[in-house]
């Protein structure tokens, strides 16, 4: 389906997106002030590879113009083959997804990432600043679940491995590494000795989890 750009304004005469997506105030200045130009996608978005959810990456998905994407409103469901992935944890376009999500991995970084449905995730769903929010209405499901630092709305869960907060400050064991990294290290292919070395290898490699490990999404 073709993307389409719109301004706030005019796409509030015919949707009622704050109704749809609860959008918090917040983000009106800057993100959903009357002018502001929206990407939008009025189904399913399906997409190979990764989708980079970092700033100037929307216009790529963009109708042949310049323009100034900090929104991204899919009216249906996101599938990826690849990740979502907002790699930058300072800041990003906000997404807003009306249906579910299906992705490899998802990185939650300073983005606002609302979605209304399921996200299903093969394999990890990692956020680990202050900066962002993910906010998933119905089922989260992947195999591995980092969320340190971050802000977030996630009521059910489908996760047989979880990190949080609390468990990031657990002691050393006789190896020397936190007991949450040989946790998170007992589901991956390849080790990692902190959080920023498993984000490095979601965006460069993307398969980091063993089979048997990974989250199967319904097809």
């Amino acid at each position: 389906m073709p993307m389409i750009v719109n301004t706030f304004e005019e796409l509030s005469q015919t949707r009622k997106l704050r109704d749809t997506f609860f959008i918090p105030s917040y983000l009106d200045e800057y993100f959903f002030h009357p002018k502001s130009q929206l990407l939008i996608s009025e189904g399913d978005l399906v997409l190979s590879g990764d989708l980079f959810l970092d700033w100037g990456k929307l216009d790529a998905l963009a109708p042949e113009g310049t323009w100034d994407l900090n929104v991204l409103v899919v009216f249906g469901d996101l599938i990826l083959d690849g990740g979502l992935l907002n790699t930058d944890m300072d800041g990003g376009p906000v997404l807003l997804v009306q249906g579910d999500v299906k992705a490899r991995n998802l990185i939650s970084g300073g983005s606002d990432i609302i979605v209304m449905g399921n996200a299903d995730i093969s394999d990890v769903v990692f956020a680990n600043y202050n900066h962002g929010y993910l906010e998933v209405k119905g089922q989260l499901s992947a195999g591995l679940l980092v969320m340190v630092d971050h802000s977030y709305d996630l009521e059910n869960l489908n996760v047989p491995v979880q990190i949080f907060d609390e468990d990031a400050w657990d002691d050393e064991d006789a190896s020397g590494l936190p007991g949450h990294l040989m946790k998170i290290n007992a589901v991956l292919k390849r080790e990692i000795s902190d959080l920023e070395d498993l984000k490095a290898q979601i965006i460069e490699v993307g398969d980091v989890l063993h089979d048997d490990a990974k989250h199967r999404p319904v097809t």
